[in-house]
């Protein structure tokens, strides 16, 4: 099911005089979502000149809507879920996250924030990307966040890789394409890959001497514009090596099975 909330803030934002009451109001649209959101994520609108117009909001809402029709499907095949896609919400948030999967009672639902997707290009990865951790917490329950577990550096790894390989492997995109959509210019993204990888072992030792810490920066798996452009997300990066890799020996349904315990033997 598609759930358009990002409709519902332009009503509530119509009627109300702050934006800190239009936000309470819009909290309680779908509280596990919201609850999870600010735990996780950080801060609603800070004022309206951060959020697009409403013209501009519906436009990319309908982008969503394409591509989950488009997608969805596509995702369920790849990995031969059994049932449906799962539901995705989008919502108005604050641009701190392009979107992730939530627990909504007994399911596991797919969210983005529209205020972050603004080109056609990150609405069709970032979406893919969040349908597919919805999938993969659905099958793999243990995977699923908590307050103990979020920031934990080897649980981020392997569901962050694994949602990029889905999203490569559903969009027959390329892995620059996957991991960073049109986020990066040309050459940022050119730069960015050849320090990257000529960087790779030096990745892997500091990943290895930080498996199983809790990072509450996320260094690893966010953009930072205070440091070099070839420290942002490579996690992202080591991620999808490390699905890649294990999707050829167990396949890609086999791989939504496993615990980070048993991926843990084959961080490089």
């Amino acid at each position: 099911m598609f759930i358009d909330l990002a409709k519902k803030w332009y009503e509530l934002r119509g009627g109300c005089f702050h934006i800190d009451e239009c936000w309470r109001k819009y909290r309680e649209e779908l509280p596990e979502l919201f609850d999870d959101y600010m735990r996780f994520w950080g801060a609603p609108p800070s004022s309206d000149a951060a959020i697009p117009s409403r013209q501009e909001c519906m436009q990319r809402v309908e982008m969503v809507r394409e591509v989950y029709s488009e997608v969805g499907s596509g995702l369920v095949r790849l990995t031969e879920f059994t049932g449906p896609p799962p539901d995705l919400v989008v919502i108005v948030g604050s641009a701190h996250s392009n979107g992730h999967a939530v627990r909504i009672r007994e399911s596991h639902a797919a969210w983005v924030d529209v205020v972050s997707l603004s080109t056609a290009s990150q609405v069709r990865v970032f979406t893919t990307h969040e349908l597919a951790h919805a999938i993969h917490y659905t099958v793999n329950p243990s995977l699923y966040h908590s307050p103990a577990t979020f920031h934990m550096v080897i649980r981020k790894l392997w569901t962050e890789g694994v949602a990029t390989y889905l999203t490569m492997r559903t969009l027959d995109c390329t892995p620059q394409e996957a991991l960073w959509a049109d986020y990066l210019s040309p050459e940022e993204l050119r730069r960015w890959m050849v320090r990257i990888t000529h960087n790779e072992k030096e990745l892997w030792a500091e990943l290895n001497k930080h498996t199983w810490r809790t990072d509450p920066e996320d260094r690893l798996f966010s953009v930072n514009e205070h440091r070099p452009l070839e420290q942002w997300r490579t996690g992202y990066f080591c991620g999808l090596r490390l699905a890649s890799r294990l999707a050829s020996e167990v396949g890609t349904r086999s791989l939504l099975d496993l615990s980070v315990r048993e991926v843990e033997p084959y961080l490089l």
